[in-house]
């Protein structure tokens, strides 16, 4: 929790004080680095191959814009109200999983995605 309330404020920082394109490059970077160091003194080695790397490319590329358009709403918008409104995200994957994975939506899932979104309602208010 800590960390990430420290990654809302740097992001919010960043968005609205330095360039969006060379801050998401420098987080990129830094997270490649650590990845490398992990995955070299790592137990596991894991094979490349090119569904791997088609299918990292293409979640990079997803997570490039979805960080962008949050370093966007940032700059224009208050963190109290946009960093709950991510917190949505619980919501699209709910969705998701009972799309693809048939997965069962209790009642107890459902009461807790609707006190979600009842909150981020009520903050916008």
């Amino acid at each position: 929790m800590v960390f990430s309330a420290a990654a809302s404020f740097t992001n919010k920082i960043a968005a609205m004080n330095v360039n969006k394109e060379l801050f998401i490059s420098i987080s990129y970077f830094v997270s490649a680095f650590l990845s490398l160091i992990f995955l070299k003194f790592g137990e596991k080695k894991t094979p490349f191959n090119k569904d791997t790397i088609r299918f990292g490319i293409t979640i990079g590329i997803v997570n490039f814009l979805g960080f962008y358009i949050l370093l966007y709403a940032l700059s224009l918008g208050p963190l109290s109200i946009i960093s709950p409104t991510i917190g949505l995200y619980v919501l699209v994957t709910t969705i998701l999983a009972r799309l693809f994975y048939k997965e069962e939506l209790s009642s107890k899932r459902l009461f807790l995605i609707f006190l979600s979104v009842l909150a981020i309602t009520l903050l916008n208010m």
